[in-house]
């Protein structure tokens, strides 16, 4: 029986793919595949205009062949002028060809702003987001400079949402520490 399994996973296919079968069953019956051939690529990002980057990929197992509006494209460092997709193939001889995308958002020059926070005038919550680099750390002053809290994060997202609900109303300025070890901060109304 182990004879004709290791017989049947020759004949059945040239792929370097895992096969498996039941122990027990006939030849040609229960018999799955499943393809080493893999591709996952870098997330997606924010790029100001003019600027260079490296498309990536995180997993692969194959050849990679990255494609930009349709067209086979020779290097993977770009500098798009667009908000741009990029596809990449995985070709692994015998396996079936898997791909994956990446979009590079380009942000013009007249468009940067390095913080956003919205609502403002708050009443008790607001959103602070960064349009090109992840926010690691958010501090609050009062307007004689005396820091109200500190909050620290170790994930690399670009949006925060700020409870200031127990705050009594006036002025303070918020500064948000960027992941590209820069600071923003803004004006706050706590209404």
């Amino acid at each position: 029986m182990l004879l004709l399994f290791l017989m049947s996973m020759r004949t059945h296919s040239q792929c370097p793919c895992i096969k498996t079968a039941i122990i027990g069953t006939e030849v040609n019956e229960q018999i799955t595949t499943a393809h080493n051939n893999q591709v996952v690529v870098m997330d997606d990002v924010a790029i100001k205009s003019g600027e260079h980057l490296k498309l990536y990929t995180i997993k692969n197992s194959g050849e990679l062949t990255w494609y930009s509006k349709g067209k086979k494209i020779e290097n993977t460092r770009v500098a798009p002028t667009e908000t741009t997709s990029y596809t990449v193939k995985s070709f692994l001889m015998g396996c079936p060809d898997v791909y994956d995308m990446v979009t590079i958002t380009v942000i013009k020059n007249t468009d940067i702003q390095d913080l956003v926070l919205f609502p403002n005038p708050i009443q008790s919550k607001t959103t602070i987001v960064s349009t090109l680099y992840p926010i690691i750390g958010v501090s609050l002053y009062d307007l004689k400079g005396n820091q109200l809290f500190h909050l620290s994060y170790t994930d690399r997202i670009k949006q925060r949402v700020i409870d200031l609900t127990e705050l009594p109303k006036g002025f303070y300025v918020l500064r948000a520490q960027l992941d590209n070890q820069t600071s923003v901060t803004r004006k706050v109304i706590k209404i």
